[in-house]
């Protein structure tokens, strides 16, 4: 079973190595746009999407990439080059100072033991940079620790006199101060999450007051503030300013698109064109770039571009008065050579079949974007590690009886 697994790998026919391949890339032109320093500490879920190039058939749309699956990688990626040598210089020091102490001290099981605990945590970390589990790091704490157990270097004995606590007293209060804004703005996001819509908006207009930097925070509170009467303008603003403090996080940018479409602001087209760049394999970025200005010469390529993405869009009540817009987007669909022209005649067919501008009676249905709905997706968790709060989102009203017709699965979902 190994062998074959490592054949596929080395074949570049495993799932898994293809997509680690795609954040080993974005995380390679990510280091080298910003080499000395990196990104910082923590930010790969706020900008990594910046860097990475999807693949159909490989990574799902809206994916949520929280960690590069590489420590080396993610050092680089956030630390730069100065940050990444000084922590590979800080591990080899360590492990070649208690190797070359392991025959003086009185315990040399113990430490042998210890440095193989911190090779098998470098082993993982190479195909690992999940250190927001904290499990992963306290099992390499407790590693170094038993490296160091019984060193044979004295303990330096504390000079005469009582030792002053004035400089760990002043660490922690500093610490303390530092830290009790961000946690008093998490107890009130997790209050949130669990309370009506009045007492929400209170709770999350708390929270960004205490921690506004915090992007999740604002944009709940503007998707929540939209969709209160007189609220359209102030929860698009909020919106946007959330999507630009977490430049990478394509969702926020297309939360703050449609905001901005319905509130009439300018910059509505840029967030969408935004969303669609950092997360191209999704439907609702170019649809709704296309429906915005159906008459620009763009329009049918950004339909067509949805249409691959979610062939149910080809439902839309939109098309009914669009009939132009959607032919010449199908017609782009059909001259897409790279995609799978078996696929594309099955669409190009389910829309010959379609009625045009059918009577539903009173029947209504929509296509949803959702948040933090799926497990493996979830915005909340992944992106900002905080619990996730479920949101469905009705964006595009779609004929019901169309949707039989169109059970394809989306382009983006084959090699």
């Amino acid at each position: 079973m190994a062998g074959r697994r490592a054949g596929q790998i080395l074949a570049g026919a495993d799932p898994s190595a293809q997509t680690r391949a795609v954040y080993y890339r974005g995380g390679g032109e990510g280091f080298l746009a910003r080499p000395l320093l990196g990104w910082g500490p923590g930010s790969t879920p706020w900008t990594v999407s910046r860097f990475l190039r999807p693949r159909p058939g490989v990574n799902p749309a809206s994916e949520v990439v929280g960690e590069l699956h590489s420590l080396p990688v993610a050092l680089g990626y956030e630390l730069g080059g100065t940050g990444f040598l000084l922590a590979l210089s800080l591990a080899a020091l360590f492990v070649l100072r208690r190797g070359a102490e392991r025959h003086a001290t009185a315990d040399p099981a113990l430490l042998r033991a210890g440095l193989l605990g911190l090779l098998g945590a470098g082993w993982v970390c190479l195909g690992s940079a999940a250190l927001a589990v904290t499990a992963l790091p306290v099992a390499a704490a407790l590693a170094a620790g038993a490296a160091l157990a019984h060193s044979p270097t004295p303990p330096i004995s504390p000079a005469p006199g009582r030792r002053s606590r004035l400089p760990a007293a002043l660490y922690a209060a500093a610490a303390l101060l530092l830290l009790l804004s961000p946690l008093r703005a998490g107890y009130h996001y997790e209050r949130a999450t669990a309370a009506s819509s009045e007492s929400a908006r209170d709770h999350l207009a708390r929270a960004v007051a205490l921690d506004p930097a915090f992007p999740l925070y604002r944009a709940r509170l503007g998707w929540l503030l939209a969709g209160r009467p007189g609220g359209r303008q102030a929860g698009a603003d909020q919106a946007l300013r959330a999507a630009a403090d977490a430049p990478g996080v394509a969702p926020l940018w297309l939360a703050a698109g449609i905001l901005g479409l319905g509130a009439e602001r300018p910059w509505a087209g840029r967030a969408l064109e935004q969303a669609c760049a950092l997360d191209p394999l999704a439907p609702f970025a170019p649809y709704f770039l296309a429906t915005a200005a159906p008459a620009a010469p763009a329009a049918p390529f950004a339909a067509a571009h949805a249409l691959l993405a979610e062939p149910r869009l080809l439902a839309a009540t939109f098309w009914d008065g669009h009939a132009p817009l959607r032919a010449d987007a199908l017609r782009a669909v059909g001259a897409a050579e790279e995609i799978d022209a078996g696929w594309r005649e099955a669409l190009l067919a389910a829309a010959g079949r379609l009625p045009r501008g059918a009577d539903d009676g009173d029947a209504r249905a929509w296509l949803a974007l959702e948040i933090d709905s799926t497990p493996s997706l979830a915005l909340s968790l992944y992106a900002f590690r905080r619990p996730p709060w479920p949101l469905e989102w009705p964006l595009v009203e779609v004929h019901p009886a169309a949707l039989a017709d169109l059970a394809l699965p989306p382009a983006t979902t084959l090699p």
